[in-house]
């Protein structure tokens, strides 16, 4: 984490897209010393998948990701299944659904502006 942090301090970025818990917590506090917006990706709840353990530390974490999620710009969700996993106040006023497994269907993008911006995607590359 301490890594994503001072690479958020040294460059300059519109956008900053962090997939999971781990990569929201240094996007939060870097936002302190830049000025840049946060898209929070959440595949799954890091209490509900990551922090188990122990019911006590479960709800500690699940209370700060929901705190920081609040926070964000815009929060991206994998289906709609997760909306239950949140309580209306904790959600920001921007949520997208962004299946895991598209639909089989005519896709198409267009843009209406020509704003050129930059966006920082931070995930996971590596072995597990």
């Amino acid at each position: 984490m301490f890594y994503i942090f001072l690479f958020l301090l040294r460059h300059e970025f519109d956008v900053v897209q962090a997939r999971n818990m781990d990569c929201l917590i240094p996007a939060h506090i870097a936002r302190a010393f830049r000025e840049f917006k946060v898209i929070y990706d959440v595949p799954d709840f890091y209490a509900e998948s990551y922090a188990r353990s122990l019911p006590v530390i479960r709800k500690l974490v699940a209370l700060l990701e929901l705190t920081l999620a609040r926070k964000v710009n815009a929060l991206i969700l994998v289906s709609r299944w997760q909306v239950k996993q949140i309580k209306p106040e904790y959600l920001p006023s921007i949520v997208a659904f962004i299946y895991n497994v598209p639909f089989v269907a005519d896709i198409s993008y267009s843009s209406k502006s020509e704003e050129i911006f930059d966006i920082f995607l931070w995930g996971f590359f590596g072995r597990r």
